[in-house]
């Protein structure tokens, strides 16, 4: 059974009836979303969320004999994926959701910059509210 508290990455199967993959639990990932889980999934070399409720009671951890088989084969194409799966989602990389898409505000009037005292760019300017 996986322990997500873990420090170091564990190594297993998911087996379901039709199918038996080889996956990847590492700590280093960024956390998955409440009540998800990210593994590494070998044979389709790429990292999925799966429903932690539904995937933990198939996981099961690598026999001496699975590990030595695969483990070179899984830990060179591993780092390549992990590295990239961090990049593109660690929040430092990603603008944040409340960042604005368009030209930043400047809080400076524009027309204040000159070095003139006289505001005639202004001076015909009128404002009737009443029409």
């Amino acid at each position: 059974m996986l322990n997500t508290n873990r420090k170091t990455p564990w190594y297993g199967k998911l087996d379901t009836p039709s199918f038996s993959n080889t996956v990847v639990f590492d700590p280093e990932l960024p956390e998955a979303p409440k009540g998800k889980l990210y593994l590494y999934n070998h044979d389709r070399g790429q990292v999925v969320q799966y429903v932690y409720d539904m995937v933990s009671p198939r996981l099961r951890e690598l026999t001496d004999e699975e590990m030595a088989a695969i483990q070179s084969a899984i830990h060179e194409q591993w780092e390549g994926v992990k590295k990239e799966f961090i990049r593109a989602n660690t929040p430092s990389s990603r603008a944040p959701a409340s960042a604005p898409t368009g030209r930043p505000r400047n809080n400076i009037d524009e027309y204040d910059n000159n070095d003139s005292d006289d505001d005639e760019s202004f001076a015909d300017f009128d404002l009737d509210l009443d029409d």
